[in-house]
């Protein structure tokens, strides 16, 4: 190429107030080709190969950009691309620029040519802009890296064209960025490279210890790369470090090296700060590190989005920030993932675990405190119907259990945030009645630790754990604990209290689950009158407390006996509550069941279908009592001899409760069983014995061997083996059924009656067979 003559000319250059009269180019000997300029980082030691490399491998020209958060490796990315492609012979210039700020960038330019076209510039911006141009025109074979790009507004008019080829790495994610080449986006080390980087330095090593600092650490390459270091300086193991790193007392600094390894120059403490301040800086200025202060508290895998728009979070901020609106939360959060500080789509937002520990530190006991009050506010606030959404409704319990583990209990001396409740009460609604115990059981002792034993929460606690234990099948804990509670409850609260009347009826349930239908009802009738007296006939728990007495009359009594009873409950709930009231509608479904019981199928039907009418448009079609509907209305199709529609809408309703509630809610077993012997009842009893085998040993896994459900299919396997020609089979499994029933039930229950009766009609099969 021929070197440019020295030229004079006057006139204007970049900034209006900067003026130019005459340019004087020096000359400068000519470089050796290939040529390299700017200090390339070293290729970190164990570098390890992934996914994004073989990307990288595979671009020969234009534009690509490196988009991460801190820490990530997008500098080692380019590095080790960089390094490769001069390796191999392909380039004939190398420019590595850190591109921190628009002089930075001229300032290397301005070099760059200066080497390239053999004279020196004495404006800078001249020479940067005689490189560009150069870089448009020559046959040579270049490739620049734009390293750790600040503001995408320093390239202008600064972007190198597409003749050869550029890679820039930045922490910003902006759109005008995708508009300028190829952006790939750069995560963390999947969980294989996280621990095969490790390995390669720690070969001593176990590798599942190595694979719970990988994700401890959130398979972060700084991070990872600074625990190494740390390790090997101080001779400590996987499990040492781990204790050191969980041990909250210590801050980030304390657990990574004072010199940080290879060219990781930020250490994880600080890396991210910087992009903290530039995100809060832009309009709307103050809300991205309230946001992400916010954030620090919750769930890295995933925050409802939802959440920072709630009231709960916008009114906690008036005061430090003005007026926070929907707007300027949305930019704030915009922001923060411009900067690669979150990722977000329409429902989640997702943080680093790391990010949220250096946010953390840098927070006062006291702010973090008034924080979790205002998180826990705002999950309350779009916490609304857990039981409709199986995996919001997760994701919900997630944040809430994170936010424990944060910052404990949110007791104080007025009791226990509301959110503990919610988050109880979300387990047990989604099946997860094991979960639910333990969880009760642990907020019971805190309650009573923090609260003292005659609180109202830690009487509500001891109230949610018995219950728990009753829905889990374990009748004589729960009756135990609701007896202990409601002497208390009386005690404290007094006896007309409706706390005191809540846990009086659940006690009565008990007894009547327990096989004492005389007690229990006995029990309500009293509830009942209480109610009457303290709160008047049309209250709604009233009305509740009626409904409740009349399931279990039914028990015991002739479906037309309690059937007016039924029906003069609905008039009244229809007047007081209305046509749409979940209580309302849970009457007409019971209803519409009794008179199936009283021997018209059709009726129920009929009546069903309505019900599910008007509970799919209140409730929604995936609500839980919407499915129950769907259940029940199956259940009276087949009895009305419909055998072929009833088998065809509990398969379609078992594939819709295993996606709304989950393959191990306990109303999916309930169908799994219906659907079994709805296939007995169409004649395929093979199929039916199968099935019920398999629900069988579900139950038992999920349930517990002496749950209820758990029995029931026993039993009823058993009888479906018998007339499918097998007795023999069938009076060995009912007599093990037997003792297990006596053992668990009593020997008066309900149940255990109908086995003894099943269990005699095969013997008597059996002996029969023998005869002929």
């Amino acid at each position: 190429m021929a070197n440019p003559q020295p030229i004079a000319q006057g006139g204007q250059w970049g900034d209006r107030n900067s003026q130019y009269n005459t340019w004087n180019l020096a000359t400068r000997p000519t470089v050796t080709w290939p040529h390299r300029i700017g200090v390339v980082p070293e290729v970190a030691t164990s570098w390890q190969q992934r996914d994004i490399d073989h990307q990288l491998a595979a671009i020969t020209s234009g534009r690509v950009i490196l988009s991460g958060t801190g820490g990530v490796g997008k500098t080692q990315l380019a590095v080790n691309y960089a390094e490769q492609r001069w390796a191999a012979g392909d380039l004939d210039l190398l420019l590595w620029v850190t591109a921190t700020d628009r002089n930075s960038v001229i300032s290397a330019y301005a070099r760059a040519g200066a080497d390239v076209t053999g004279f020196s510039d004495a404006n800078p911006q001249q020479a940067a802009e005689r490189f560009v141009n150069w870089l448009t025109t020559t046959d040579k074979r270049w490739l620049i890296v734009l390293n750790d790009l600040t503001d995408p507004a320093d390239l202008a008019r600064w972007w190198p064209p597409d003749t050869g080829t550029t890679v820039v790495t930045t922490r910003r994610g902006d759109t005008a960025l995708r508009q300028r080449g190829r952006l790939i986006r750069v995560d963390p080390f999947e969980a294989d490279e996280a621990s095969q980087f490790l390995r390669a330095q720690l070969s001593d090593e176990d590798d599942a210890d190595i694979a719970v600092i990988s994700e401890d650490l959130g398979y972060l390459p700084l991070a990872l790369a600074h625990a190494v270091a740390y390790m090997l300086d101080r001779g400590l193991t996987c499990v040492d470090y781990r204790r050191r790193y969980l041990d909250q007392r210590r801050r980030l600094e304390q657990i990574f090296p004072e010199q940080a390894p290879d060219d990781y120059h930020a250490t994880v403490a600080t890396t991210w700060s910087l992009s903290i301040d530039a995100a809060d800086r832009a309009h709307p200025s103050g809300t991205a590190r309230g946001l992400l202060e916010s954030a620090s508290l919750l769930d890295p895998n995933g925050i409802p989005r939802e959440l920072f728009t709630s009231a709960a979070i916008r009114r906690s901020h008036l005061s430090e920030l003005g007026e926070w609106d929907r707007d300027d939360i949305t930019d704030g959060l915009h922001n923060l993932a411009k900067f690669s500080l979150i990722d977000m789509d329409d429902r989640r937002v997702r943080v680093h675990g790391l990010v949220q520990r250096a946010v953390r530190e840098r927070l006062t006991d006291q702010k973090i405190d008034r924080m979790a009050m205002m998180v826990a506010d705002g999950l309350m606030e779009i916490w609304l119907d857990p039981a409709t959404d199986r995996e919001y409704s997760q994701l919900l319990r997630a944040n809430a259990t994170a936010l424990f583990i944060e910052r404990g209990t949110l007791l104080s001396s007025n009791g226990a945030h509301s959110i503990h409740f919610r988050l109880g009460d979300s387990l047990t609604h989604s099946g997860q009645i094991s979960a639910a115990i333990e969880y009760f059981q642990l907020l019971c002792g805190e309650c009573d630790r923090v609260l003292g034993p005659d609180h109202v929460d830690t009487l509500l606690a001891r109230f949610s754990l018995a219950n728990c234990r009753g829905l889990s099948g374990d009748l004589v804990g729960a009756v135990t604990g609701l007896t202990a509670v409601l002497a208390d409850q009386t005690r404290v609260l007094g006896p007309d209290d409706p706390a005191t009347f809540t846990t009086r009826g659940e006690l009565a349930r008990c007894h009547g689950k327990s096989g004492d239908l005389v007690g229990a009802i006995t029990a309500l009738e009293a509830v009942l009158a209480d109610h009457v007296r303290v709160q008047g006939p049309d209250h709604p728990e009233t009305l509740s407390a009626r409904g409740s007495l009349i399931h279990w009359r039914t028990r015991i009594s002739e479906a037309s006996d309690t059937l007016a009873q039924l029906e003069e409950l609905l008039s009244d709930q229809l007047r007081v509550l209305g046509p749409s009231d979940m209580r309302t509608l849970s009457t007409r479904g019971h209803l519409a069941n009794l008179k199936g019981d009283t021997g018209d199928p059709a009726a129920a039907v009929a009546e069903l279908e309505a019900v599910l009418a008007d509970r799919g448009e209140v409730l929604g079609p995936d609500h839980p009592h919407t499915l129950t509907t769907r259940h029940y209305l199956a259940r009276w199709r087949g009895a009305a001899g419909d055998v072929v529609t009833a088998l065809g809408e509990l398969e379609a309703l078992l594939r819709h409760r295993i996606r709304v509630l989950g393959r191990d809610h306990p109303h999916t077993l309930t169908t799994r069983h219906k659907l079994a012997e709805a296939h007995s009842d169409a004649g395929d009893a093979a199929t039916a014995i199968s099935e019920l085998e398999i629900l069988s040993v579900d139950r038992r896994r999920v349930l517990g061997p002496d749950h209820p459900g758990t029995l029931t299919t026993r039993h009823d396997l058993a009888i479906i083996r018998g007339k499918s020609g097998d007795p023999v089979t069938a009076v060995a499994e009912l007599e093990v059924l037997l003792h297990d029933q006596v053992r668990a039930l009593g020997a008066d229950h309900p149940d255990v009656h109908a086995t003894e009766t099943v269990l005699a009609h095969w013997r008597t099969r059996i002996v029969a067979d023998d005869v002929r």
